[in-house]
């Protein structure tokens, strides 16, 4: 069912993911999480943000749609606010702007909690 919902909205332009316990279909850079939270040296960034394009396709009614994503992947001490549709005010060396969180995983590498993401 999940596979069939995300075929759809990436036909729709928009993004699928499931939250505390509820799926969303809606635009990451249009949600309203109420979520915000700032992410530079001074708060956890670890690194330089790695830039990143995808181009992502999808076939409806014998046409293709096209679309080029375009971000940053970052790496962070946990950030447990972090969550689809938050918004990271980013600021490094590189790059400083207002982005929303894409996806994001929280781990453990048997010393130090991190939070990898992705942002748009």
């Amino acid at each position: 069912m999940m596979s069939s919902i995300d075929q759809y909205a990436k036909i729709c332009g928009v993004s699928t993911y499931i939250q505390r316990g509820s799926i969303y279909a809606i635009d990451v850079r249009t949600a309203n999480t109420g979520l915000q939270f700032n992410m530079d040296t001074d708060h956890g960034l670890i690194g330089s943000p790695e830039y990143f394009e995808d181009e992502i396709s999808e076939t409806a009614d014998n046409q293709e749609i096209k679309e080029t994503r375009k971000g940053y992947k970052i790496t962070s001490l946990l950030e447990h606010r972090c969550m689809t549709g938050a918004r990271v005010n980013l600021k490094s060396k590189d790059v400083t702007g207002t982005f929303h969180v894409l996806e994001g995983q929280h781990s453990f590498n048997g010393t130090d909690f991190l939070t990898e993401m992705t942002v748009i």
